[in-house]
């Protein structure tokens, strides 16, 4: 049992114990990258180094700052879906089991994301989807 009188730690203008800074979760992410970079012959190239698994983990992107375009839930409100913007380029975003962020964030905010890549193969219809890891409201938000 850790005591919380010990270790407090300035974090966003309060005090945590060391031990809430320890059981935050975290993600690492692999590199953050620019939308422009974000196609479906990346998502190929990357799917070259598959298997995918424990000894090596699907590679996790983060982009910073993108706008919000529009927002809304699926499977009643279980999962989340994006379209985001950024630098002149729209992408498509899925979170699953993340519908209860749909409360927290609308359209128009700017948000930093954590995903894998993905293609969507829909009708014949292919594009890139970012699968959601984490999100958050971008600094100054």
């Amino acid at each position: 049992n850790i005591g919380t009188s010990c270790c407090l730690l300035p974090v966003a203008g309060h005090l945590v114990t060391m031990a809430e800074k320890i059981l935050t979760p975290t993600i690492s992410v692999d590199a953050v990258i620019k939308p422009a970079y974000i196609s479906i012959e990346t998502v190929e190239e990357i799917n070259r180094l598959q298997p995918f698994g424990v000894d090596n983990p699907t590679p996790v992107f983060a982009v910073r700052c993108i706008k919000i375009h529009k927002i809304s839930t699926m499977s009643e409100g279980k999962h989340l879906r994006m379209t985001l913007l950024k630098d002149g380029k729209f992408l498509d975003a899925v979170g699953f089991g993340m519908g209860e962020y749909y409360n927290h964030l609308k359209e128009g905010d700017f948000v930093e994301v954590a995903f894998g890549l993905d293609i969507n193969d829909y009708k014949g219809y292919r594009n890139v989807q970012l699968i959601l890891k984490d999100i958050r409201k971008a600094e100054g938000e």
